[in-house]
């Protein structure tokens, strides 16, 4: 991405907060409870796997709409995209990782059955249909670490470099942020559930989110390409995260809380 800053941590926290018995916590305990953003919309998660259903077409501009269906376990979901937008009607963001894609390649994307996808919509279809419409799509994708050697050190990649309060060692932040697997598989977001307060360097959180958050300014996204021992270890995470994943977390730092 342009502008992109990529770096690579390295350094004597590293090794003196890591060891191979890291804490298995599960993934609801690294982010605590979700803190609810005032004001927001209601809406609904689904998450699950992209179908082939035929379907009569919705109505309106082809140029404009899409969509597609989501099956997970008996039920199947379909789902309006809007590839553009107006304040009225503001347009779905359909992201791999934290990229959104441009609207020329989003029904390209929404066409492969067997996508594992997670969808945030709205509870009710649009007027006259059986869609609901998407107002967030995100797209599983297959290589995040990158590189046939395991990853060995912490790594981060600045999306996007934000502006306001920078996060120190010891702040508490709120975040929103995505967990993926390197195969792609997503297992767990605040997304659509809600941003969530961290209390860094307090023992909380995995070893990753201590060493990676620091530095960041509100308004930032930045990518955290993790190491097992900075994970979740050898012992994993119950059935979510299997013994020595590297894991990849897509962050956006909203707020640094001042005590």
């Amino acid at each position: 991405m342009r502008g992109a800053t990529r770096f690579t941590t390295v350094c004597t926290a590293v090794l003196l907060l890591c060891s191979s018995s890291v804490s298995a916590q599960a993934p609801a305990k690294a982010r605590k409870d979700p803190v609810p953003i005032p004001g927001a919309p209601a809406v609904i998660v689904f998450e699950g796997t992209i179908v082939e259903t035929k379907a009569p077409e919705l109505p309106g501009d082809r140029n404009a709409l899409a969509s597609f269906f989501v099956k997970r376990g008996t039920v199947t979901k379909r789902f309006a995209v809007r590839l553009t937008g107006t304040p009225d009607e503001p347009k779905c963001a359909v992201l791999k990782g934290p990229d959104e894609l441009e609207p020329k390649k989003v029904k390209g994307a929404l066409d492969s059955p067997g996508r594992h996808v997670v969808v945030t919509h709205s509870p009710e279809v649009v007027t006259g249909t059986d869609a609901f419409p998407a107002t967030r799509v995100l797209l599983g994708f297959t290589e995040l670490a990158g590189g046939a050697q395991p990853l060995a050190e912490l790594a981060a990649i600045d999306r996007v470099v934000g502006t306001g309060a920078e996060a120190g060692e010891r702040s508490t932040v709120v975040v929103n942020y995505n967990g993926w697997l390197a195969d792609g598989t997503m297992f767990d977001s605040s997304f659509g559930r809600g941003a969530f307060e961290a209390k860094l360097g307090r023992g909380d959180l995995i070893k990753a989110w201590d060493l990676g958050i620091p530095g960041m300014r509100v308004g930032g996204r930045r990518r955290l390409l993790v190491p097992a021992r900075l994970g979740y270890g050898v012992r994993g995470a119950g059935r979510v995260i299997p013994s020595n994943a590297v894991l990849v977390f897509d962050i956006e730092l909203i707020e640094v809380r001042v005590k």
